[in-house]
């Protein structure tokens, strides 16, 4: 396929993605989510695939000594992360739940909740293909280029790749803990509706057209959770919502 035909099938694959781009909003505690027993964590329905109806939603706890629910109050909770897609499951031989936004990783060796590398995950799983085609997320660079270097070149490479967007390098900077939040920048692509950076957890598209989900002008920023679960990335178990943890009762005929 031809440059200017792709660039052309992005455009109309584009709409597509519309969901995985519009901005989360993070409604109100009530019947679509609420503190678990005794402190143990708290459940939400809101990502339960019925438009947060029902009973089904996922849960996040501190259970055995994990603190998935202490971290994500801590890093913002759904105005920052979105709500939680998924349960907690093995991924790359670390515990993990995923939200819209973030994988979160358990640590053991230094006892911390970290980022997973999404964007690096799918890339070494052969999904560049499908993020382009589908999502208008450019491939990473080669980065070979990094070898041998101190950590602080690395960074002052990588960050080079901002420079292309002013808009977008003011965003992604502005947040104190971007590294964390989004890693390093890998690469970046002008298309012919928007101007994207990837990162290692997220990417941003600056909008240069008018989209049904974004105005001229705004930056908006993949859904990283979302975009591994739609690729298949995470287990089907662990993305199937379940009852409240202790809940007993049948629901459409089964029992939990």
């Amino acid at each position: 396929m031809s440059g200017k035909t792709l660039q052309s099938a992005l455009i109309t694959l584009g709409t597509l993605s519309a969901l995985l781009f519009l901005p989360l909003t993070a409604t109100g505690a009530g019947d679509q989510d609420f503190d678990l027993p005794d402190g143990s964590g708290h459940f939400y329905k809101q990502a339960n695939g019925r438009g947060g109806q029902g009973e089904l939603g996922f849960a996040i706890t501190n259970a055995d000594g994990v603190p998935f629910w202490d971290e994500y109050r801590r890093l913002g909770g759904p105005d920052v992360l979105g709500y939680p897609i998924s349960r907690r499951f093995i991924w790359d031989g670390f515990t993990v739940f995923a939200t819209q936004k973030a994988v979160l990783q358990w640590r053991p060796d230094t006892g911390a909740v970290t980022f997973a590398n999404v964007l690096d995950r799918m890339h070494e799983l052969g999904k560049d293909d499908w993020l382009l085609a589908f999502r208008q997320i450019p491939r990473p660079f080669d980065n070979s280029a990094d070898i041998g270097l101190a950590w602080s070149e690395v960074v002052k490479r990588h960050l080079t790749f901002l420079e292309g967007n002013k808009y977008i390098k003011e965003r992604y900077l502005s947040n104190p803990a971007w590294l964390d939040h989004y890693g390093l920048p890998v690469s970046y692509d002008d298309f012919v509706s928007c101007y994207v950076v990837r990162g290692q957890r997220a990417a941003f598209q600056y909008w240069k057209a008018d989209a049904p989900w974004a105005k001229r002008g705004e930056i908006t920023i993949a859904n990283a959770g979302e975009l591994a679960k739609e690729a298949g990335l995470l287990p089907a178990e662990a993305v199937e919502p379940e009852l409240p943890p202790r809940a007993t009762r049948s629901i459409s005929g089964s029992t939990q």
